[in-house]
Formats: C-alpha cells, sequence, structure tokens
C-alpha cells in the first residue's frame, strides 16, 4: 500500500528538513501532538514569514527612493518617456502573469476539493461498512436471545418426558450459547473511547467536512479579489485614471500580504500531509492504539490485505457457521420427528428453525463485510485521494501564491512610474485647451497654415490676377477659422502697425512676435502687405515681459 500512496511529490515534500526553533533536526515521522514536531512545521512557515518581511522591506525601500528622488527633481524632467513605456509593460505582463496563476490557483483548489471529497467517502464507506457489520451482529443476537431462547425453554418442557428430545433440545441450547458467545466476540468492531454513543470515524468526518467547506470557500473568494484586482490595474492603465490606479495599488499591497501568509499555510500543511502520507499505515496503528479502538492486529489485516493474511475474526466466524449449521440439524431432527410425537411443539419447531435460516443468512453476509477486500478498498480510496489529489492541489495552490505575490509586488513597484505618462499628458491636455498657451498658439498656427492654402486659391478665384498670388505668399497663414479675408484687411493691418509704431512699443514687430522670427520670406514683406499678428502675440509679449501697446492688435482682442 505504501507503494501506491507515495507519489513524486510527497517524497520531495517529505525530504524538507525539519528543524525545531533551535535550529536541531526533528525526526520526520508525522506525529501532531509532538511539540518538536510542531515546531518543525512552525518554523517552514516562519520561513515563508521572512520572505513577507523581506519583500515588503524591498518595497518600502524602492518607495523610499523614489520620493527622495522626487523631491530632487520636482519638475519630473529625469523620467523618459522609454522609461514609462517599460514600466507599462512590465504592469501589463504581471497582471497577465498573475490572472494565469489564478487559472492554477482555481485548477488547485478543485484538486484539493476532489481529494477531501474522496477521503470523505473513503471514511464514509469505511463507516457504513463497520456501522453494518455492528447492526447485523447486534440484531442477529438479540434475535437468538429474544427468539430462539424462549422457543428451546418451551421445547425442553414439552418434550420433559421424552428423553431422547430433551437430549436434542439441550443439545440446541448449548449450541446456541456458542453462537451467541462467538458473535458477541465479533462486537464492537470499532470502539468509541468517548462513550457518547458517537462514533470516531463520523466525528472525525464532520470535522473533516466543515474545514474543507471554509478552506475552499476562503480560496474562492481570495481568487475572485486578486482577478479583481488584475481587472482594476489594466483598466485603470487603459482608462488612465488614478484614481482606480491607487486603488489597485492599495488592494495589490493587500493581495501581497494575503497571498504570502496562504503560501506560509499550505507550506507547512504540505509538508505534514507528505509525512503522513509516506508512512501512513504506522500513524493509524499508533493512534488506534492510544485511543483504543481498533486492535492493532485488526489494523493491519485491513491496511495490508495479503492473500495470505489471516482474518483476526476467521476462528469467531467458523464457530458461528458451524453453530448455525448443528442447531439447524437439530431443529430438522426434532421437527421431523419431535413434532409427530408431540404435535404441539411444531409451532416452536418452525419459529426456531426460520430464526435459523435468518441467523445463518446474516453470518454468511458477515463473513463478507468482515473481508478484508472491501474495508481496504475504502481505505486506499481515502488514502489516494488525500495523498494524490488533495496534495497535488495543494502544490498547485502554493505556486498561485508565490507567484501571485511575485507578480504583485512587480505591480506595486511598477505602477508609479507607469503612472508618470499620465501626468505628462494631463500636462499635454491642459495646454492644449489652454487658448493662450505656447502648445495651443502652435497648434493653431500648424492648423491656420493649413487652412491657408484654402484661402490662398480663393483669393486667386477672387481677383481673377496673377500677380496677387506673390504678395499673398509673402503672408502668414491666417488664424482665423479658415475663412477668407477680404481685400481690405491689408490697410486695416498696416493702420494697426503704424499706430503700433507711433506707440513706441519698444521693437519692431517682427522681432516682438517669436513665431514669425523664423520665416524669411516673412521678414522681407513690408506691413502693407502683412496680416494682423496670431493670437501668440500678447502671450509672447506677456512671456518678455513687453507691455502691451494701448491700440494694439492684442489689446484689442
Amino acid at each position: 500500500m505504501a507503494a501506491r500512496l507515495e507519489p513524486w511529490w510527497v517524497t520531495w515534500l517529505h525530504g524538507f528538513p525539519h528543524l525545531d526553533f533551535s535550529l536541531r533536526p526533528v525526526d520526520s515521522t508525522f506525529a501532531p501532538d509532538d511539540p518538536a514536531y510542531q515546531q518543525s512545521l512552525a518554523f517552514l512557515a516562519g520561513i515563508v514569514g521572512a520572505c513577507l518581511t523581506f519583500n515588503l522591506l524591498v518595497v518600502a525601500i524602492y518607495f523610499l527612493c523614489r520620493c527622495c528622488r522626487r523631491s530632487l527633481h520636482r519638475d519630473g524632467a529625469e523620467l523618459k518617456r522609454g522609461r514609462s513605456r517599460c514600466a507599462v509593460w512590465v504592469v501589463v505582463c504581471a497582471a497577465l502573469m498573475c490572472s494565469a496563476a489564478i487559472g492554477v490557483g482555481f485548477y488547485g483548489n478543485s484538486e484539493t476539493d476532489d481529494g477531501v471529497e474522496r477521503c470523505l467517502e473513503g471514511l464514509q464507506s469505511t463507516r457504513e461498512t463497520i456501522d453494518t457489520a455492528t447492526t447485523l451482529v447486534g440484531n442477529t443476537l438479540t434475535s437468538l436471545r429474544d427468539e430462539v431462547t424462549p422457543d428451546l425453554l418451551s421445547l425442553e418442557k414439552a418434550y420433559a418426558k421424552r428423553a431422547e428430545f430433551l437430549r436434542l433440545v439441550r443439545q440446541a441450547r448449548v449450541h446456541l450459547g456458542t453462537l451467541t458467545s462467538r458473535l458477541d466476540a465479533l462486537l464492537p468492531l470499532w470502539r468509541d473511547p468517548s462513550g457518547q454513543g458517537g462514533s470516531t470515524l463520523q466525528w472525525l468526518q464532520e470535522q473533516l467536512t466543515i474545514v474543507e467547506f471554509y478552506r475552499w470557500l476562503a480560496y474562492v473568494l481570495l481568487l475572485s479579489v486578486d482577478l479583481f484586482t488584475c481587472l482594476l490595474v489594466l483598466l485603470g492603465l487603459a482608462k488612465q485614471s488614478r484614481c482606480l490606479i491607487n486603488l489597485a495599488v492599495l488592494m495589490g499591497l493587500l493581495m501581497l500580504l494575503a497571498h504570502w501568509s496562504t503560501l506560509a499555510l499550505q507550506l507547512a500543511g504540505s509538508v505534514g500531509a507528505s509525512d503522513f502520507c509516506f508512512a501512513p499505515r504506522q500513524f493509524l496503528a499508533n493512534v488506534t492504539q492510544a485511543l483504543g479502538t481498533v486492535e492493532r492486529d485488526t489494523l493491519s489485516y485491513y491496511l495490508e490485505c495479503h492473500p495470505s493474511s489471516v482474518s483476526p475474526f476467521q476462528t469467531g466466524l467458523t464457530g458461528s457457521v458451524r453453530a448455525v449449521s448443528d442447531l439447524q440439524s437439530l431443529a430438522l431432527e426434532l421437527l421431523l420427528f419431535g413434532a409427530v410425537e408431540v404435535p404441539r411443539t411444531r409451532k416452536e419447531l418452525g419459529k426456531v428453525q426460520a430464526e435459523l435460516n435468518v441467523t445463518e443468512t446474516a453470518v454468511h453476509q458477515l463473513t463478507a463485510l468482515l473481508d478484508c477486500r472491501a474495508l481496504n478498498k475504502d481505505v486506499l480510496a481515502g488514502l489516494t485521494g488525500m495523498c494524490w489529489d488533495g496534495l497535488k492541489g495543494q502544490l498547485l495552490l502554493s505556486l498561485f501564491s508565490l507567484t501571485g505575490a511575485i507578480a504583485m509586488s512587480c505591480i506595486v513597484c511598477a505602477i508609479p512610474t507607469a503612472c508618470a505618462r499620465f501626468r505628462k499628458r494631463e500636462r499635454c491636455r491642459e495646454d492644449n485647451e489652454d487658448p493662450f498657451g505656447p502648445r495651443a498658439s502652435g497648434a493653431a498656427y500648424r492648423h491656420a497654415g493649413r487652412m491657408a492654402f484654402s484661402s490662398l486659391y480663393s483669393y486667386g478665384s477672387s481677383f481673377g490676377s496673377e500677380g496677387s498670388l506673390p504678395a499673398l505668399a509673402h503672408c502668414p497663414p491666417s488664424h482665423g477659422l479658415g475663412a477668407t479675408v477680404p481685400s481690405t484687411s491689408a490697410s486695416s493691418n498696416a493702420a494697426a502697425a503704424a499706430n503700433l509704431a507711433n506707440a513706441g512699443g519698444g521693437g519692431s514687430y517682427t522681432e516682438e512676435v517669436g513665431p514669425f522670427n523664423n520665416n524669411p520670406i516673412y521678414e522681407e514683406a513690408t506691413f502693407s502687405r502683412r496680416q494682423s499678428p496670431p493670437p501668440s502675440y500678447a502671450t509672447a509679449m506677456r512671456h518678455h515681459g513687453t507691455r502691451e501697446p494701448r491700440g494694439s492688435p492684442a489689446r484689442l482682442a
């Protein structure tokens, strides 16, 4: 049986070092009541706790260094676009890795639940077999004592004057006493040390059912919250919402603690389960001997179940079958001869023969129930469910916890760098929305430049002369909404420029307007052939600290 219950992961987990708090080796034999063995499992959980502390320390140092860097560079100029893009990809990959780990976690949780269900089914079947055998023996004894014994006493009185029949009745009573003693020796098959009428197997089954229900529910909630956190991270990156990102960081920290905590419990529980699965017979023998529930030879018979094994109930069952056979022979002889001599005994003899037939059937059924093959199959099913499916599911859940912890650490550390792009884009959006900002004026200039070509051909089509095209080509692009400018705009622009020159605004018009300094064609044009300055003129004058003339176009605007 040991060879069938030892997959590679049982041997691997059983080989983990078992050390107490003093770092002394501890025997790896499963002994949950031993304080030294408990310390060895707690030591493994403490190693995972140390990893959690180190992880939190690394995250704290990272955020501290980032805060110091931001205090030294408040403008954020050192954040490169490549770093932000790399951080975004790190967050996305970590979220996808966490999502894959969640899938592994769901599968591991299902495998663990299936293993526990198989173990519970094995316990249930074993308990039903034992209860059926116990009930069958008890009912048979009750029937023999309440039905057959009074009938034999009545027959003994009826055959008091017939010595040959009286001798047969007394022999039947002797065989009946042998039968009852043999059957009584089979009870109880499973003694209850609590003395409260409940079976130990039933109590174990109920406790295991309660623990498995809350374990399964807790992991389903953990996996669901973890999946929600990953989706929240991806949604925050897609929406570029700092509120969602901050919530995702907070939940990521909580999930980081949850992952390491569950990993500590899973590691300690998996190593303890592997120690049990490595030598289950030894532990069960020690427990049953300490509790006094089953005899050692009986437990060994059902756990090993070799073809050459001899049942401990073989003597009692063989004696019971022989006693029932002798009783039936005596009852048949009395029915054939005694009922003819004493007709009033026919009714009692018929009842005795019917009860003996029922008893014979019960003894044969009891022989089949107490055979080791049925109970050994149930025990193997329970142990296989625990050591194969259950322990494999625990390993998958441990992998989920470790991968989830690493992914959450990457997400928490990389999200602040990824959010730097959000701030840059927000600044660009604010500058573009400002009609007097430099970015907005540049965009308007480029937009107006694209719209100037339609105005150019409008001029050409309106005037119908090719001589006006070179003059209009020297004009800067219009800052309007793309409408054609009438011919009277040149005179109004010339008048405005003359007023500006007379007001003593300080410097020429071309020197004040920055966006037109790099246009040599526009520099060579005269005031009479230039259009009105763009809206950025007022902004440029404010940046240069120049007071706007009273009659300037910007002031008029």
